[in-house]
């Protein structure tokens, strides 16, 4: 079902071009919240624009990987163009949603290694001050919590009857590696509260054709709950404990 975009915007899949601006986006919207400084503490140290130079290039190597959609809202100035980018999302696809001719016979696939081997070539000539082992904390704490997240869905008996029985049987549960992930959405801050945000959830949903889940930043656990995500679990654990968000949300 297409879902209307709020007036005077409008959607769009975003574009390499677009990396610099989704990065700036994400650097006005998270740089505050306490996971960044867990992340990244060396950040506030760092040369002016480090920061975003790591950013820039996390997500030009998300762009070029297989699996990974950027969704825009940006400023409909109704005569074409890109427009002024004042939202994004970032989604991952199931693991198996990639067909053989997406995966590997596109001009996209064919040119996707490439790219990727480029943004490691810059990070080797030219690295910031993003110390590695602290910026994947978070990766560490979901690879443990992850595999259990199928039987913490409320309705995981009904939904997948092979996981109830998954704990007392040692059988393997189903892995959240079908899910759609929601790994990031941001609106401009001086926009939020009008319903930008809500307008770009529901867009990306839109494409989810099963479960998909996120983990969020603190306070915003009002706001999924409306869109029909429940929280199972925290993932402020471990080298994460002092976080004050971490809801691990499921919806679907």
């Amino acid at each position: 079902m297409t879902t209307p975009p709020p007036e005077g915007y409008r959607f769009r899949a975003g574009l390499p071009s677009d990396l610099d601006a989704v990065a700036g986006l994400y650097d006005a919207c998270f740089a505050r919240d306490a996971l960044v400084d867990m992340l990244f503490p060396a950040r506030r140290a760092a040369p002016r624009g480090d920061f975003r130079t790591h950013l820039y290039r996390h997500f030009e190597r998300r762009w070029w990987t297989p699996g990974w959609v950027l969704g825009l809202l940006v400023v409909d100035h109704g005569g074409g163009g890109g427009g002024h980018v004042v939202g994004f999302a970032w989604w991952r696809r199931p693991d198996g949603d990639l067909g053989v001719w997406e995966r590997w016979c596109t001009p996209c696939a064919w040119l996707a290694p490439l790219m990727r081997l480029y943004v490691s070539l810059k990070n080797r000539i030219r690295p910031t001050a993003v110390q590695p082992r602290p910026a994947s904390a978070l990766d560490r704490v979901m690879a443990a919590l992850e595999p259990r997240l199928p039987r913490l869905r409320p309705d995981a008996s009904a939904a997948h009857p092979a996981a109830a029985g998954a704990a007392a049987g040692g059988h393997d549960a189903p892995s959240c590696g079908a899910w759609w992930y929601l790994s990031a959405l941001a609106v401009l801050p001086a926009l939020q509260g009008k319903g930008l945000g809500a307008g770009l959830l529901r867009h990306g949903l839109r494409d989810v054709d099963g479960v998909c889940y996120l983990v969020g930043v603190a306070g915003v656990e009002r706001f999924y709950r409306r869109h029909g995500f429940v929280e199972v679990a925290r993932a402020n654990v471990g080298e994460l404990a002092a976080w004050d968000g971490g809801a691990v949300m499921v919806r679907g």
